[in-house]
């Protein structure tokens, strides 16, 4: 039997002796009741069985492999910075686009060179 037939057996069997009254429905939901229950204390068991085998896993893993557990904890720290630097990055290229280009040094430049040849052009007539 399947969880999902027990459940139907369950509510179809409740409903029929609500209805009914009759005990051999009242005996058929019980019946359903009682493997719901106890399917659910074995997935609940083997949960609990399955926490205790990776945490042990994991524990021994450890103490085992000390450079892969700096590793993995490097891992987690990227996976919470991560995000964040990429957010940064992103708000600070999106600020760089949206800032108009500074001409100054441009002007600078181009005023010392022209400077220069005035400079020049004025040295050439004396």
């Amino acid at each position: 039997m399947t969880f999902y037939n027990a459940v139907n057996l369950y509510k179809q069997n409740y409903l029929e002796y609500k209805l009914t009254g009759r005990p051999e429905f009242k005996t058929a939901y019980e019946n359903a009741q009682a493997w719901i229950t106890t399917y659910l204390s074995q997935l609940d068991k083997r949960i609990t069985e399955d926490k205790e085998f990776v945490s042990k896993f994991v524990t021994e893993y450890q103490n085992t492999n000390p450079e892969l557990s700096a590793l993995q904890q490097q891992m987690q720290t990227i996976r919470t910075e991560g995000p964040k630097l990429q957010d940064r990055y992103q708000t600070e290229q999106k600020m760089r686009e949206a800032a108009p280009e500074d001409y100054t040094s441009y002007y600078v430049k181009g005023g010392v060179i022209l400077a220069a040849i005035g400079i020049g052009v004025i040295a050439n007539f004396f």
